[in-house]
């Protein structure tokens, strides 16, 4: 529920705060799928690993790579097993 507005607070969600809960769905929805959670699981140790290293070129390949492959699994599992649709590769 939104209350009124007063003064210069926004009652709309911050760009952090859409992003967090975006993360936090997804997180739901994959922790249910055992292929999407071993799979999602390497992702975290690259990143983790380049941003030690202060590599910031491969620290935003490797959470390109986490976020792309993460969703695409998602839509996968969702299409083929809860929809029903067969996925085709181009």
């Amino acid at each position: 529920m939104f209350k009124a507005s007063t003064g210069s607070k926004s009652n709309f969600l911050s760009p952090y705060q859409k992003l967090k809960n975006l993360a936090m769905l997804i997180r739901n929805i994959t922790k249910k799928s055992i292929e999407i959670e071993s799979k999602s699981k390497e992702f975290p140790l690259a990143i983790t690993k380049a941003i030690q290293e202060k590599d910031e070129l491969k620290s935003e390949h490797c959470m390109h790579e986490h976020l792309s492959t993460t969703c695409r699994m998602l839509v996968e599992s969702y299409l083929v097993n809860k929809a029903g649709f067969m996925m085709v590769e181009n």
